[in-house]
């Protein structure tokens, strides 16, 4: 027996937005089967659960590679913006035969005592050491013009770029700070990208800038203040930077002990550094790295300025050949995202803080690193090269 099959119009079945067409076929019999597409079954309640519990399964796995990636990308464009500012101090230094000064602030050590900060100290306006006698401009402001920026440096006035005198020595009718002029606060207030880290956000943050770090000392014994304080900016802000320069392991070396003096650093205070001056050799000195500014935990209180001071030591906040850590963590020799010192070294990455040194080289310093490790390499005549990780 033949079964036929034949094709007639069935009824539309409207639904989902579209049109079957229902097909009927007819057996010898005289019976007609009706043959169609039923409805999809959607998602049970619990294949649904199981599903979302999945994705969150290959989420919780994936997010922090992907966060890796995403920081240690970050880390390297960090390391770029070293590289960079390496390449344009070399630059300098070919073209004028020494490195830049590391700020415009007071070319040699003074007295500062906590008890006699009446006299003859940085807050005082009759001292010689009052901080608004010099222009503190920093080092990456001299090498503006090697950072592509030369533009802006032409703006600048002459009292706030000459190296050659203090901006007491200049005759100011209006008595303003260089910092207070309108055309050093135009160049002063401009966001520079490349001085900062990708992994931090002090641009956007409301910390206070503070313009120098500059040696005080308060006796021959070894004993020493590094200043570093906020300037009292009435209205803006200036631009801050995560990057500065190595005055020394000490305080910028300029001390009158001299086993200290060796411990000086390649962008002292008015000073000029010639490469032959770098007894360790060039490949082994630090000339710049991270900074984060002021940090007590987790809360920022004071930035660097890419214009002024942007100096710093590499003993950070810890007494002269002492390790606190354990006792007292808020005195880190490399600052991290929960404590830093405001003229050390830090950064952002979890485990280490970028540096550039002085041969253009970049390099990651690791957290782990002991300190006589960072003295001998922020020294340029200390004639050690100590690398331990104990």
């Amino acid at each position: 027996m033949f079964t036929t099959l034949q094709w007639v119009p069935g009824h539309v079945h409207r639904g989902f937005g579209c049109r079957h067409l229902f097909l009927h076929s007819f057996l010898p019999d005289g019976d007609r089967v009706r043959i169609g597409r039923s409805r999809r079954r959607g998602l049970s309640l619990l294949e649904l659960i199981c599903v979302i519990a999945i994705i969150g399964l290959l989420m919780a796995l994936f997010l922090p590679a992907i966060q890796s990636a995403r920081e240690s990308a970050r880390s390297t464009a960090c390391l770029n913006n070293l590289r960079q500012i390496g390449l344009a101090t070399q630059a300098y230094e070919t073209a004028r035969g020494h490195f830049p000064p590391g700020n415009l602030g007071f070319s040699e050590a003074y007295t500062m005592s906590q008890e006699s900060r009446g006299s003859e100290n940085w807050y005082n306006p009759d001292s010689p050491g009052f901080w608004k006698r010099a222009q503190h401009s920093s080092w990456l402001t001299l090498l503006l013009p090697q950072l592509e920026m030369g533009a802006l440096y032409e703006t600048l006035p002459s009292a706030a770029i000459d190296p050659a005198k203090l901006y007491s020595d200049y005759t100011n009718s209006s008595g303003q700070w260089v910092g207070d002029l309108a055309e050093v606060k135009t160049v002063m207030t401009t966001r520079m990208p490349l001085l900062l880290c990708p992994s931090d956000n002090v641009a956007d943050g409301d910390s206070v800038g503070f313009v120098s770090a500059q040696i005080a000392t308060e006796s021959t014994d070894g004993a020493d203040a590094l200043v570093a304080e906020p300037a009292l900016w009435e209205t803006q802000q200036p631009s801050p930077t995560n990057y500065i320069g190595c005055a020394g392991a000490h305080s910028g070396g300029m001390h009158l002990s001299g086993d200290i003096s060796g411990f000086r650093g390649v962008l002292t205070t008015q000073r000029r550094t010639r490469r032959a001056m770098i007894l360790d050799g060039s490949s082994n000195t630090v000339l710049a790295g991270e900074n984060i500014g002021s940090i007590h935990q987790d809360r920022r209180m004071l930035h660097f300025s890419w214009m002024f001071g942007a100096l710093g030591r590499g003993r950070g906040g810890l007494p002269w050949e002492s390790d606190m850590l354990e006792a007292q963590p808020q005195y880190l020799l490399l600052g991290d995202r929960q404590y830093s010192y405001p003229a050390g070294f830090g950064s952002m990455h979890p485990g280490h803080v970028g540096l550039v040194y002085t041969d253009g080289s970049t390099h990651k310093l690791s957290r782990l690193t002991h300190w006589k490790t960072l003295y001998a390499l922020c020294g340029i005549a200390d004639r050690s090269v100590e690398i331990s990780l104990d």
